[in-house]
């Protein structure tokens, strides 16, 4: 508080009890300004002493402002009830109760013309207040009301948004230990994990499955003659031409240095010359819509899973493998 006080060009003395202050308003009511008080104090609490002020003709001229809790409705009413001229949710925030204290000392004459007093009744829970005020009080404690439930309000603004970057933070925390960081599939290890838990459920189903493997072509001759930025960037594109392609349901993942694969929740008999077909024609419209000047190709291979005859991912992916060089080495060998 003191520090505060005085980093805004005002001199203070401060003492640890009401009475205490009583008695130092008593020997210097012609110096004193204003009183800011806790209402938490031994013997005498801030709202007595308030009170106590306001009651002596020859103190009752200086302004009162209390620092209460704002989550305590019954700290407000008192507030009105002890005379209080303003009072400032604690911890006090600085420019708050420098402000508070400026307005309260640039109207401190009109506070000392005459005053018209009046009640009013509030009601705090299921209890009925009656408040006797007058008008400047009443001005300057609904000043206080607002200025503090608009500090709760910056606060509880603040939290939210540290609370919605935290919560993406752990997103992309999650996402770092799920997902391949450069493509944005799943990385080799979720991938598998995903795709067992699949297998046994189509085991215990009877249901089908199918797997796509793919692999970009030259990836190496790629990284070797234009850089390893434009690899990663061809990888990149592959990942979203095999995210156009397949369903959300599927389960696509980065396996190798230059493979994806791609599991097909729901597995039919045309699947693999649709779903190849399909894959070709989004990665040709792709490479027209990028302006992509190299050559980008990829190399598939499909095969089925039967839960009549069970397998594990690891021997998915192996004949998937024996597929795809076999058809690497007929396009090679043919004229």
């Amino acid at each position: 508080m003191a520090r505060i006080l005085k980093k805004g060009g005002y001199r203070s003395s401060s003492v640890r009890k009401g009475t205490e202050a009583i008695d130092y308003l008593n020997r210097n009511k012609n110096e004193s300004r204003i009183v800011i008080s806790d209402i938490d104090m031994p013997e005498m609490d801030g709202f007595l002493l308030c009170q106590q002020i306001k009651a002596n003709s020859d103190l009752e001229k200086i302004p009162v402002i209390l620092l209460v809790s704002l989550s305590s409705p019954d700290d407000i009413i008192k507030c009105f009830q002890c005379g209080a001229d303003s009072f400032v949710h604690k911890p006090p925030d600085e420019q708050t109760l420098l402000s508070r204290i400026y307005s309260i000392l640039k109207n401190n004459e009109i506070r000392k013309e005459p005053k018209n007093r009046f009640n009013v009744e509030a009601f705090c829970g299921e209890q009925k207040h009656c408040i006797n005020t007058n008008n400047m009080q009443a001005a300057g404690l609904l000043f206080s009301m607002y200025d503090a439930f608009t500090q709760k309000n910056r606060e509880l603004e603040q939290i939210s948004s540290e609370l919605r970057k935290l919560k993406e933070s752990e997103a992309k925390l999650r996402d770092l230990s799920f997902k391949d960081e450069l493509t944005d599939t799943f990385n080799r290890k979720v991938f598998i994990t995903l795709v067992e838990q699949q297998l046994k459920i189509a085991s215990r189903t009877k249901s089908g499955k199918a797997l796509f493997l793919i692999d970009v072509d030259n990836l190496k001759l790629i990284n070797d003659t234009m850089g390893h930025e434009m690899g990663d960037k061809a990888l990149k594109h592959v990942a979203a031409v095999l995210k156009g392609t397949f369903r959300h349901a599927d389960i696509i993942g980065r396996i190798g240095e230059d493979e994806f694969a791609a599991l097909l929740i729901e597995a039919k008999k045309d699947n693999e010359k649709i779903i190849s077909d399909r894959l070709q024609k989004n990665l040709e419209d792709y490479i027209a819509k990028e302006s992509i000047r190299y050559n980008l190709s990829i190399n598939t291979a499909f095969v089925s899973y039967d839960p009549t005859y069970p397998c594990s991912i690891d021997e998915l992916l192996s004949w998937a493998d024996t597929l795809m060089l076999g058809a690497l080495v007929s396009q090679r060998r043919a004229p």
